[in-house]
């Protein structure tokens, strides 16, 4: 396919537009997810140990950690909303030998991400580490999206690969060089300090959907993202349903203190590094 009739089919997005908008548009998509992660160890067996830590509870830890990486999420959108949520499964209870269980979960999991591409903003309720809810509120990222002419089929859709580079930030720098002040005093840590490095994220949309929405919280392009890949992590779309006859609300997050994702990752940060031990782990156990 040519630039030229890439960019005329694109084009003909506006027209597709107008006329589902007229038509009080909604739709489904479910995303899997699944990100590539090396083997974890949590310090020696020895210090583990003295923390309450066997060798059954740190196997436990590194199969769920691992788990943790391959989800399924449901965005629920209509022309210029959607609701992003992680799909909920019901897991057999697990004991541990020693008679503990330890469970590992992702903050912002259990609540839904709402975005909103006319207003370019997105909420989410987050609880903090001071058990508080806070209601995330913030500007969408901007992501300066490069079409490309290379197309595939995905799911029966003709979909546009579009690329976008992410910049490393001063704070990721930051935090980076304070990782290697640690390893400088030889504490033991999880993850060894990785100089960042720019992101490219590659993302396939369709024109055959004209929302701008996506998983995560990515958007802007003119078609709905069916998969997308930044880094190690690739999500990808296994169905799509349009115009169900059964519709479901937009869920929009009201409750909590309104903060911005800066000052929410601040906050986060400080009360993390109180709680956490040499390794940077924070570890939940409770008893059965």
């Amino acid at each position: 396919m040519t630039k030229t009739t890439l960019l005329i089919s694109i084009l003909f997005i506006s027209f597709t537009t107008n006329f589902i908008f007229a038509q009080g548009f909604q739709g489904q998509a479910i995303y899997f997810s699944k990100t590539v992660v090396k083997d974890l160890t949590f310090g020696s067996s020895e210090k583990s140990e003295k923390s309450g830590l066997n060798d059954e509870m740190r196997k436990q830890i590194s199969e769920q950690m691992k788990k943790a990486f391959e989800k399924t999420y449901i965005l629920d959108f209509n022309a210029t909303e959607s609701s992003y949520l992680k799909e909920v499964v019901l897991a057999a209870p697990q004991a541990g030998q020693s008679g503990m269980s330890v469970s590992v979960s992702m903050s912002g999991e259990d609540t839904p991400l709402y975005k909103n591409s006319k207003t370019k903003q997105y909420l989410q309720e987050l609880e903090g580490y001071n058990g508080k809810t806070n209601l995330i509120t913030d500007n969408l990222p901007v992501y300066d999206w490069k079409i490309e002419g290379e197309t595939k089929k995905i799911g029966g859709y003709d979909c546009y690969k579009a690329v976008a580079i992410i910049k490393v930030t001063p704070k990721q720098m930051a935090d980076y060089e304070a990782q290697k002040l640690k390893e400088a005093k030889k504490k033991t840590v999880l993850y060894p300090a990785v100089e960042p490095k720019d992101e490219e994220i590659v993302a396939w949309f369709t024109n055959d959907i004209p929302v701008s929405h996506g998983p995560a919280k990515y958007w802007g392009l003119p078609g709905l993202i069916l998969e997308i890949t930044e880094g190690k992590t690739t999500y990808l779309c296994s169905k799509v349903v349009l115009n169900p006859i059964e519709k479901k609300p937009i869920l929009v997050p009201k409750k909590g203190k309104v903060i911005s994702q800066t000052d929410f990752d601040a906050a986060q940060k400080k009360a993390f590094d109180k709680m956490a031990d040499d390794d940077g782990v924070i570890i939940r156990t409770t008893r059965n």
